[in-house]
């Protein structure tokens, strides 16, 4: 029996979407400290990226499971 390992897909997604996040995060925070007037829309962004991201791995990865050629249950 194969060890589950990772897919190297799963891998990039999270880190892209890691990296994202602190850019939006980032971002938010540059904007509030110069005062700038796009702040309010910028922790909008930010929060809304915070469940819509994952949410969107979390949905993608259950797609490959469901169309992989193994079928559901690897």
């Amino acid at each position: 029996m194969k060890p589950k390992t990772t897919p190297k897909i799963y891998r990039i997604l999270a880190l892209a979407a890691a990296v994202v996040l602190a850019g939006l995060y980032i971002a938010t925070l540059v904007l509030a400290v110069t005062g700038n007037e796009n702040t309010m829309n910028m922790l909008t962004a930010s929060l809304f990226a915070s469940i819509a991201v994952p949410v969107f791995l979390y949905v993608f990865r259950m797609a490959v499971r469901l169309f992989r050629k193994d079928g559901p249950e690897s």
